[in-house]
């Protein structure tokens, strides 16, 4: 099998594509990833892109993840989806403290993980941690997990706890698989595959050294992957998701076209005006949405390396590139879906998973609407960083 200790981490994804695809299908239809893929993408590092060194990851560039996330995202959406959670999860482990970090990831160099950032639990705080209850929806990729995260506010006998600021304390708790029960409510109409059920605890006990607060405590490694804003580094590997599933659809459609016929006509469907037009149109919204997300990255990429602290406005702009990825991968799709005609209809259309797919993903909170007026809040102040010479 293929590992990113002797391949890169773009060449390992690609060896794993193949798979990919080949199980897409069926992933569809039981409604979560083949075993094989699973597996595959342990074998393949995937699930270590973002894992610290210090506890046996790859700790990969910024680059690096997005091209292996855009990589599986467009053989799968769903697996590219999962991966993303996967890899993304067990980079937390570097807001833990060290040794329950260890504890968590340093045994395994295999573990997958979920998360969810709602706080809909409760944690009781008592000697030495915390008494967790609560349910949490959306835990994609919570079958193949055996570690798995849930945001919670503080109470203290029985009593939420308040910050300075007024808002409620909340903290981020690991649990291990075994002592979460999953409750299968997964029925929609994309991303079926990613599995992303509700999961739910009652009264696990959780070790102050498996807890974290992601969005208030700065990590506790000093490297240049989690020194960004957690914020923007979550905005920055989401990205690439969506845009694999345009690419996947911009892929898939030019084999059909070149092998389609229309109705009465012995032109295929490439040879139509019409169809070429509106899908460069496409492409070039794709490739325009995929160069304004890499170009923010690399900006922040050197401010990480260097240990600069980053800009308001760059961080607002990882937000408006992420969000803008989405919603071109949905009108990308939409479009080939269009242009695919009646075959689009057929269950067996990767063109139409796409488009379902992209459509799932746009809805993700992370890419909610109200990143527009944040950004351009924040744009407005001062010069966009995309805008300097």
């Amino acid at each position: 099998m293929t590992t990113m200790t002797r391949h890169s981490p773009l060449e390992s994804a690609q060896a794993v594509a193949a798979l990919v695809r080949q199980h897409a299908a069926e992933g569809e239809r039981t409604g979560c990833l083949h075993p094989e893929v699973v597996e595959a993408l342990k074998q393949a590092g995937i699930y270590r892109l973002l894992l610290p060194q210090a506890y046996g990851g790859i700790e990969a560039s910024l680059a690096e993840v997005q091209d292996v996330l855009e990589e599986l995202a467009a053989a799968d959406g769903a697996t590219g989806w999962c991966a993303m959670i996967g890899a993304g999860s067990n980079a937390f482990s570097a807001w833990l403290d060290p040794a329950g970090a260890q504890e968590l990831f340093g045994q395994d160099t295999h573990v997958v993980s979920a998360s969810m950032f709602s706080p809909t639990g409760r944690a009781e705080r008592v000697e030495g941690g915390y008494r967790v209850s609560g349910r949490w929806a959306f835990g994609s990729g919570c079958l193949q997990s055996q570690v798995i995260l849930g945001n919670s506010v503080v109470t203290q006998e029985g009593e939420p706890q308040v910050l300075e600021n007024g808002s409620p304390e909340t903290i981020m708790t690991f649990f291990p698989a075994a002592r979460v029960t999953i409750i299968p409510r997964w029925d929609v109409m994309g991303l079926k595959a990613t599995a992303s059920h509700d999961f739910e605890v009652e009264d696990v006990f959780v070790p102050e050294q498996h807890t974290l607060r992601l969005f208030s405590d700065p990590p506790r490694l000093d490297r240049p992957l989690y020194r960004l804003p957690f914020q923007m580094l979550l905005w920055l590997w989401m990205a690439p998701v969506p845009l694999g599933i345009a690419r996947g659809a911009l892929e898939a459609f030019t084999t059909f076209a070149q092998g389609h016929t229309r109705l009465g006509s012995k032109e295929t469907l490439s040879d139509h005006p019409g169809t070429q037009s509106k899908f460069a149109q496409a492409y070039a919204s794709f490739a325009a949405a995929r160069a304004y997300v890499r170009h923010v990255s690399s900006q922040a990429w050197d401010h990480a390396v260097q240990g600069q602290s980053v800009a308001p406005q760059l961080v607002a702009e990882a937000g408006l590139a992420s969000r803008h990825a989405t919603l071109t991968a949905a009108h990308v799709t939409e479009t080939l879906y269009e242009l695919s005609g009646t075959s689009a209809l057929r269950s067996d259309s990767t063109v139409q998973r796409a488009f379902r797919d992209a459509h799932a993903a746009m809805l993700h909170i992370a890419f909610g609407a109200a990143i527009d007026e944040n950004s351009g809040r924040t744009l407005l102040k001062a010069q966009p960083a995309g805008l300097e010479a």
